[in-house]
């Protein structure tokens, strides 16, 4: 018996819109037809990376205040 699962919640953690539609460009105009090369995914090097959303921020608010911020 197998069970499939499905998600209909999008992931908040995939690659942005524009990550995305940026390796698309440099894959599209990188591409050789004589050699084909062996690349790991875009989303691999994201494996391991980590985002943190910080929401209700003014529109005035710095880096620099942010990491202050956070570095208490």
């Amino acid at each position: 018996m197998s069970l499939l699962a499905v998600n209909t919640v999008d992931r908040l953690d995939r690659p942005s819109a524009y990550y995305v539609s940026k390796n698309k460009r440099r894959r599209f105009n990188d591409r050789e037809e004589d050699e084909p090369q062996q690349q790991e995914k875009p989303d691999e090097k994201l494996k391991n990376a980590t985002t943190l959303y910080v929401g209700n921020l003014s529109f005035y608010t710095t880096e620099e205040q942010i990491h202050e911020l956070f570095a208490k």
